[in-house]
């Protein structure tokens, strides 16, 4: 599991992710995105462009574990 942030300086969560897709295919179904910026849409809509699944922070033990189940699950 990779649990990113999406704003973060030098390399964002979007530009993670986008690496990953050249140097390791496999772990970008392993992504979740978080973000503490929730009056700013961007943020949700970059996770969303990517098919990420995304948390808010703060979030809950019981989120993070949906979010976690959800992506173990689609493999």
């Amino acid at each position: 599991m990779i649990l990113s942030d999406l704003r973060m300086p030098e390399l964002d969560g979007p530009g993670l992710y986008r690496a990953l897709a050249s140097q390791a295919p496999h772990l970008q179904r392993r992504v979740i995105f978080l973000t503490g910026d929730t009056l700013n849409p961007a943020p949700q809509a970059a996770a969303a462009a990517h098919g990420v699944p995304y948390l808010t922070k703060p979030y809950t033990a019981e989120e993070l574990r949906r979010v976690l189940r959800q992506v173990l699950a689609a493999g």
